[in-house]
């Protein structure tokens, strides 16, 4: 199945949405990198407080990001 994953930020006040996607494997293990993470806030960027993930039309899911899994490319668990 298709997955989506969005995460919503404003970079000076204006909104954008960060999007990728891939193809769930058949265990349903897929691997998405996103460049920053949820609940970031400096003065010229922010993102929202969890990102958004659907899949196969499916219902959306909201998940938090932390910083740390974006450096370090950790794993994010998706309910």
């Amino acid at each position: 199945a298709k997955v989506v994953v969005e995460v919503p930020f404003a970079e000076r006040g204006r909104p954008h949405v960060y999007r990728a996607w891939t193809e769930a494997g058949a265990d349903g293990r897929f691997e998405v990198v996103v460049p920053l993470p949820t609940g970031f806030a400096r003065p010229s960027l922010r993102s929202a407080f969890a990102a958004l993930v659907r899949s196969g039309g499916g219902r959306e899911v909201s998940v938090a990001i932390p910083e740390d899994a974006v450096r370090r490319g950790l794993a994010v668990e998706v309910p």
